[in-house]
């Protein structure tokens, strides 16, 4: 028969395990999906809300894939799934998405030279949501190495911090992946908590009956 100690165990195990999962998973699940709805708008390359860690919507006319398959074999923190987002008529920004295909911008301009996307007269404007994110000391190194290696000399314009922000791209918020964390660690939560309830009803029935060892 199980003893007092160990049901009183089992309690506090789940009960541990049910704060972990709403302090880890639920809370920050939620604080993620209030982000999205309530971010902060972008004005400008060098907008205040262009903070560490904060969530945006930033509006673009056209994206430029700055690094492109044929620029990468010698490149380390940069990929194909990163490009520019023209913002204005003459400004952007740098943008990471989830997958290196093209298509991801399906239904948007999109650019392989500089030049081409200053000269695009834009028809009508999009809008992403994403989280802004610093580049570390070696991200900008490269980077600086890189616009430097082109042969395409407009892309040398890029490095110029009055048409570029080089401090901060933009890694886009995906909220589908947010509801289904939320969602997972919601049933995960209500089986625990309705296994608790459960468990603490029996240890008070052992308890009232005098059946612990």
């Amino acid at each position: 028969m199980i003893t007092k100690n160990d049901a009183i165990i089992r309690i506090v195990i789940i009960s541990c395990i049910i704060i972990f999962i709403i302090a880890f998973l639920t809370i920050p699940c939620l604080s993620s999906a209030l982000d999205y709805y309530l971010c902060d708008d972008v004005e400008n390359i060098n907008s205040e809300s262009l903070k560490d860690d904060n969530t945006v919507k930033v509006r673009f006319n056209s994206v430029l894939h700055l690094f492109g398959q044929d620029k990468l074999f010698y490149m380390k923190y940069f990929s194909e799934n990163y490009y520019l987002l023209r913002i204005d008529d003459e400004h952007f920004l740098y943008v990471h998405i989830p997958t290196a295909n093209v298509e991801f911008w399906t239904g948007v301009p999109v650019f392989e030279k500089l030049s081409e996307a200053l000269a695009y007269k834009p028809e009508k404007d999009y809008t992403l949501i994403a989280r802004v994110k610093e580049f570390s000391p070696e991200m900008k190194e490269q980077l600086k190495d890189s616009v430097t290696y082109f042969t395409d000399k407009d892309f040398k314009k890029i490095s110029n911090p009055e048409i570029t922000n080089l401090e901060i791209y933009l890694d886009i918020f995906i909220l589908k992946q947010v509801h289904i964390r939320l969602i997972g660690s919601s049933i995960f939560l209500i089986i625990l908590i309705f296994l608790l309830v459960k468990m603490i009803h029996r240890y008070k029935e052992l308890k009232s009956e005098g059946r612990f060892d």
